[in-house]
């Protein structure tokens, strides 16, 4: 089964100990489409912001970040190359 993965989500950045700037991404786009890949018989990966809003995909396999640099050490440590990313 071919891995699809799927971005979805805000990151944050963190500026000092009290400020960060993020972007106001609610994960919809993403969830909607991780769910849509699982049906469609792809192994789907969905890395999806801790502070997205909308409900996670169901039926596929979540893994939270929280950073721009903690999404980059998951996509570096990916066991296999997926066949699509999102």
């Amino acid at each position: 089964m071919a891995l699809a993965l799927v971005t979805c989500g805000p990151a944050y950045e963190p500026i000092d100990e009290v400020r960060r700037i993020t972007n106001q991404s609610t994960g919809e786009l993403g969830s909607l489409l991780a769910e849509t890949l699982g049906r469609a018989n792809f192994e789907v990966l969905c890395l999806r912001g801790e502070m997205a809003v909308y409900p996670a995909p169901q039926d596929v396999k979540v893994v939270p970040f929280t950073t721009n640099a903690s999404l980059l050490g998951l996509l570096e440590r990916l066991p296999i190359q997926p066949a699509a990313v999102f």
